[in-house]
C-alpha cells in the first residue's frame, strides 16, 4: 500500500508522455521514405491512404492531380488526419487529396528519389537508346535504396491508374509527369546532380535557362519511360511472390475464353491469347527476348494442359483439312492410331499454325489487352488514333525545342563572337589611350624645362 503513491505518479508520468508519442507518430509531413507507405505499426500510412483514395475515387476527376486546390484546405485535411480523422470518405474533394499527395511529398526531408539516383537515371536516358530501358531498369534495381525504389513504384502505380482513365480525366502521361516529376525527381530540377552538360558560359543566364529547361525535359522523360515501361522494370522484383497469381489468373482467362467464345474467334484462327502477348513481348523489346521465351514455354505448357477442353473446339472451326491430316499424320507415326491421341495432335497442329499466323501477321492483327498484376490493361498494345496523335505532337514538341536549342547555340555563338571583336577593340582603344598619355607626359616635361 505504501507504494501505491508512486506508482500512480509512473503512470501519471507516462500519461503525459504518450499523447507526445502519439502526435510525433500521426505526424504527417517531414517523413523519410522508410515511412512514407507505412506507419511504424506497419499499418498504412497517410500518403498510402490518400494514393488509394485517388486510385478509387479520383480517376474520374478532370484536371486531377493537376488542378490546384486551396493551401488552407490541404493543411487543414492534414492536420484533421494527425487528430484521429484517418479515414477518407468518397465525398471528399479528390482535388485536396491531389494536392496532400503532392504536399508530402514536396515536404519530405530527402528526395523521394536521392540526387546520386537522379544522376543515375539522368545517365542512363543519356545511353544508347537500345541499352535505354536496360540501364534505367538496372539503375531502379540495383542503385535505389528499397524504401526510395518503393515509394517510387507506389507513386507510379497511382499515375498509371489515372492515366488509364485519360478520356474522362483528361490527364495523359506527359500530362501526369508535368505535374509529378518536379516532385520525384526534385534534386535533378535544383540542380543537385553532378551531369555532364554541353553548354560552357559560366553564369550567363541564357546558359541557366537551357540549363534548367533540359533538365525538365530529362525529368519528364524519364517518368514517362517509367510509366510505360512500369512492367519489365518493377515485375523482376515482384516476381516471385506475385508470379504464381499472375499466371493461375491468365490461365483463368484462357479457359473462359474457350468456354463463351466459341463462334468468335480472331480472323487468323488464333485463340491463345497468350500468344498475342508473347508477340508483344518480342516486337516491343529485343532486351527482353529471353524473358518473352521463357513466357513463352510456360503459356505453352498450358496450352497442352488444357488441350483436352479445347480439342472439340478445335474440331468445330472450319480449317483446312488438308493441313490437318498432313500434320496429324506426321505425328501418329510415334503415337499410334489411338483416335484421342489423333485429336490431341490435331489440336496441337492448329495451335502451332495459329501461332505462326500470329507471328506473321503481328503488324495487322488486332492484339487482345494482357492484363497485369494491377489489374490494368497493358501499355505495350497496339496504339489508337489518340495514341498516334500525341506521339506526333510529342515529337512536334521536340522538333520545336531542338530548334529553339539550335537557335540559342548560334545566337550564344553570335554573341561570343561579337564580344569578343568589342573586348579586342576595347584593348585597342585603350593602348592608344595609353600611348597618348605618355605623349603628353612627356610634352608637359619639355613646357616645364623650357619654363
Amino acid at each position: 500500500m505504501g507504494q501505491n503513491p508512486i506508482f500512480s505518479t509512473d503512470v501519471e508520468a507516462e500519461s503525459a508522455e504518450s499523447p507526445a508519442e502519439h502526435s510525433e507518430d500521426r505526424s504527417v509531413i517531414g517523413r523519410p521514405a522508410k515511412f512514407a507507405l507505412v506507419d511504424a505499426d506497419g499499418s498504412p500510412s497517410f500518403l498510402e491512404k490518400a494514393l488509394k483514395f485517388i486510385e478509387d475515387h479520383g480517376i474520374k476527376v478532370e484536371g486531377i492531380l493537376r488542378q490546384s486546390a486551396d493551401v488552407e484546405e490541404v493543411k487543414r485535411r492534414i492536420r484533421d488526419y494527425e487528430k484521429g480523422k484517418n479515414e477518407f470518405s468518397p465525398e471528399e474533394d479528390a482535388h485536396v487529396i491531389g494536392d496532400c499527395i503532392k504536399y508530402v511529398l514536396r515536404e519530405m526531408p530527402s528526395s523521394p528519389v536521392p540526387a546520386s539516383c537522379c544522376t543515375a537515371l539522368v545517365k542512363a536516358y543519356r545511353s544508347d537508346k537500345a541499352r535505354r530501358l536496360d540501364e534505367i531498369n538496372r539503375v531502379i534495381n540495383e542503385v535505389f535504396p528499397e524504401p526510395n525504389r518503393q515509394l517510387l513504384q507506389r507513386t507510379l502505380k497511382m499515375m498509371q491508374v489515372v492515366e488509364s482513365h485519360k478520356a474522362v480525366n483528361r490527364m495523359s502521361q506527359s500530362a501526369l509527369a508535368a505535374c509529378m516529376a518536379p516532385l520525384l525527381l526534385r534534386p535533378l530540377l535544383l540542380g543537385e546532380c553532378d551531369i555532364d552538360n554541353e553548354f560552357s558560359m559560366g553564369g550567363d543566364s541564357s546558359f541557366q535557362l537551357l540549363q534548367a529547361a533540359a533538365a525538365a525535359n530529362h525529368a519528364q522523360a524519364i517518368v514517362i519511360i517509367m510509366m510505360e515501361e512500369f512492367d519489365q522494370i518493377f515485375d523482376d522484383s515482384e516476381e516471385g511472390s506475385c508470379s504464381s497469381d499472375a499466371y493461375t489468373e491468365s490461365e483463368d482467362d484462357v479457359d473462359k475464353e474457350y468456354s463463351t467464345d466459341n463462334d468468335t474467334h480472331d480472323d487468323d484462327g488464333s485463340y491463345d491469347s497468350g500468344e498475342d502477348d508473347i508477340e508483344e513481348d518480342l516486337d516491343y523489346s529485343d532486351d527482353s527476348e529471353h524473358d518473352s521465351k521463357i513466357n513463352a514455354n510456360i503459356k505453352d505448357g498450358k496450352v497442352k494442359n488444357n488441350i483436352s477442353e479445347t480439342a472439340e473446339v478445335a474440331q468445330a472451326e472450319d480449317t483446312s483439312p488438308m493441313d490437318i491430316n498432313s500434320q496429324s499424320n506426321q505425328k501418329q507415326e510415334s503415337c499410334g492410331p489411338n483416335g484421342s491421341k489423333d485429336r490431341i495432335l490435331r489440336s496441337t497442329s492448329r495451335s502451332s499454325s495459329s501461332r505462326e499466323k500470329t507471328m506473321e501477321k503481328s503488324c495487322s492483327s488486332a492484339h487482345k489487352g494482357k492484363r497485369t498484376l494491377w489489374g490494368r490493361t497493358s501499355a505495350r498494345k497496339d496504339l489508337s488514333t489518340e495514341e498516334i496523335e500525341c506521339c506526333s505532337d510529342d515529337e512536334a514538341l521536340v522538333e520545336k525545342l531542338e530548334s529553339n536549342k539550335i537557335d540559342l547555340q548560334s545566337k550564344i555563338a553570335k554573341e561570343a563572337k561579337e564580344n569578343a571583336i568589342l573586348w579586342s577593340s576595347l584593348e585597342k582603344r585603350k593602348e592608344e589611350l595609353h600611348e597618348r598619355r605618355l605623349a603628353l607626359e612627356k610634352e608637359q616635361k619639355n613646357v616645364d624645362s623650357i619654363g
